[in-house]
């Protein structure tokens, strides 16, 4: 994994959400929830970031695509902001980049570690994140493409 460099300015929808230093994401979809659909986030150090309930978020009857765009306004420079995903998250390394081809600011590393999290289809990924970058937005993009993926499954 290669060292991903500081964002300046800062690329945010939640400015409150960018640290000054790298930092890795832990994400989890909880095994037992009603939905099947919740994720606790938590930083390096254990501290929830984002709480996702998952009956909030659905993506049904959309098409599962291997190349992921995200579009937002940047709330540091007010303007326009693509993230796109390059890789395969669900196979194991993916890579979040600042437009087409630009810079990485968040790398995706799937957890492949326990037989019974694959049996009870709870996904753990770890993202390292650029500093200077919204932490809850990667979160967010995150578990939105893991909802993607699981739509297609259906």
């Amino acid at each position: 994994m290669q060292q991903l460099a500081p964002q300046n300015p800062n690329i945010a929808v939640w400015p409150q959400f960018c640290v000054n230093g790298p930092t890795t994401l832990i994400l989890q979809e909880k095994a037992f929830s009603f939905t099947g659909d919740d994720f606790r986030i938590c930083d390096q150090n254990g501290v929830a970031v984002v709480v996702c309930q998952g009956q909030g978020m659905s993506l049904r009857g959309r098409k599962v695509s291997t190349k992921m765009e995200a579009t937002f306004t940047n709330a540091v420079t007010g303007q326009p902001t693509n993230i796109y995903l390059h890789g395969d998250m669900f196979g194991g390394f993916a890579v979040l980049s600042l437009g087409e081809g630009g810079p990485p600011i968040a790398q995706i590393t799937r957890d492949f570690a326990s037989a019974r999290d694959i049996f009870i289809n709870a996904q753990t990924y770890a993202v390292n994140v650029a500093p200077g970058v919204d932490l809850a937005l990667i979160a967010v993009l995150c578990i939105a493409m893991d909802e993607t993926r699981e739509a297609g499954r259906r």
